[in-house]
């Protein structure tokens, strides 16, 4: 992944391919960067789990709620049971629609010293992202209070 900073947040922009281990572990490896706040997972759907798609999400969603993720931002109607199965695992998830309302939502909900993850299969171009919240983070100012 790529290392930036972007309104005092650090962004791991992980976005060019996910699986279920590589998801965990870059959630873990998000939480060990340095930084004072919470860490936040922006999530895409990952691609070709087969029919066990739905279920597979939902157990990756599950195992990111065991620690170090404190909020999940799921994009796309494909990668909503992440969400799901991070509040089943006792985290707390936002389901967004497309890229932008994940951009507001973030921007809403972190601030500086928070550390972010941002990742999905190479289909969900969670890239795309990026310029999204640079926008939005500037624009909710320092605080990240609109």
């Amino acid at each position: 992944g790529i290392l930036l900073e972007i309104a005092g947040r650090t962004i791991l922009d992980d976005s060019y391919n996910a699986n279920p281990v590589s998801m965990v572990a870059a959630g873990r490896a998000t939480g060990r960067l340095p930084g004072t706040g919470q860490v936040v997972a922006v999530l895409g759907a990952m691609a070709e789990l087969g029919d066990d798609s739905p279920a597979i999400h939902e157990m990756t969603g599950r195992q990111l709620a065991a620690g170090p993720v404190d909020l999940v931002i799921a994009v796309g109607k494909n990668a909503r049971p992440l969400g799901e199965g991070f509040d089943a695992g006792g985290g707390v998830s936002h389901y967004c629609a497309d890229l932008a309302e994940a951009a507001a939502v973030a921007a809403r909900r972190t601030g500086p010293g928070d550390r972010l993850l941002i990742k999905g299969s190479r289909s969900a171009a969670m890239e795309e992202i990026l310029p999204l919240l640079d926008e939005a983070f500037t624009s909710h100012g320092p605080t990240g209070k609109n």
